[in-house]
């Protein structure tokens, strides 16, 4: 199912707004207010679709991990790491056409808790992915993994 137009375009202009405010802005001077006034939509349009300026900004985290996600499971876990390198080279390409905000997001001591989540969010896909591959259950003792 597409997303209305109108939808992309608002979302579209509201992250373009917060990226280029993340650059001069605090985390936590940006308000709804002047993200709105700066991308051009109106706060009623914005609370159709967030909660609050965190719910927003979790659509970045949301975006950056379900792209990091498919890079890194895109075959089952056995067959990826068997060929770890084509994974890096992936990942640095990624960063590499997306270099600007994402960077500055993970790298950022102001926006680093996003990159947690952004962190959290691929590491329990990873660990699903490599118990999936590997058939490991919870129950299953490290030392056994590691032989």
């Amino acid at each position: 199912m597409s997303t209305d137009r109108r939808v992309r375009k608002t979302t579209t202009a509201l992250k373009d707004a917060f990226r280029e405010m993340a650059r001069n802005t605090s985390y936590h001077d940006i308000t709804i207010q002047a993200l709105t006034e700066k991308a051009n939509v109106n706060r009623k349009t914005f609370y159709l679709h967030y909660d609050s300026i965190e719910d927003f900004a979790n659509t970045f985290v949301d975006e950056l991990a379900d792209q990091l996600i498919k890079i890194i499971v895109i075959k089952p876990m056995n067959k990826t790491l068997s060929q770890p390198g084509i994974i890096f080279d992936k990942v640095f390409d990624f960063f590499e056409q997306s270099r600007e905000f994402y960077t500055f997001m993970i790298t950022s001591d102001e926006y680093s808790f996003l990159s947690r989540k952004v962190e959290s969010k691929v590491s329990k896909s990873l660990a699903q992915a490599i118990s999936e591959s590997y058939q490991v259950s919870k129950l299953t003792p490290i030392s056994v993994l590691v032989l």
